[in-house]
């Protein structure tokens, strides 16, 4: 019951941002060659809104691709030099200390 309910979560938060980005695009496309009146034309604030969400997607997709590739490098160099960072002690080498 848990796993189903991470894939349907995990669906519909692709959806909603399939639909987030595809939505500014559809807008982009359909007011490109709008009649513009000149000064405060809120299509072209609409059009300026949807170019400044387009590329906040674009910055959080690098920060997030960046982010994994550090992680990734990360645990590949850790699980590399292990050894070396590992300390033993009294309890891992399983020393008895009895008097």
């Amino acid at each position: 019951m848990k796993e189903l309910f991470r894939r349907i979560f995990s669906a519909l938060m692709a959806i909603i941002i399939i639909v987030s980005v595809l939505c500014p695009i559809c807008f982009l496309i359909a007011e490109a060659g709008h009649e513009c009146p000149g000064e405060d034309c809120p299509v072209c604030c609409a059009i300026n809104i949807c170019e400044n969400v387009l590329k906040l997607f674009g910055f959080v997709s690098c920060s997030l691709i960046s982010a994994a590739v550090i992680r990734l490098i990360a645990v590949l160099i850790s699980e590399k030099y292990r050894e070396y960072f590992h300390c033993d002690s009294l309890i891992s080498m399983k020393v008895k200390m009895t008097d």
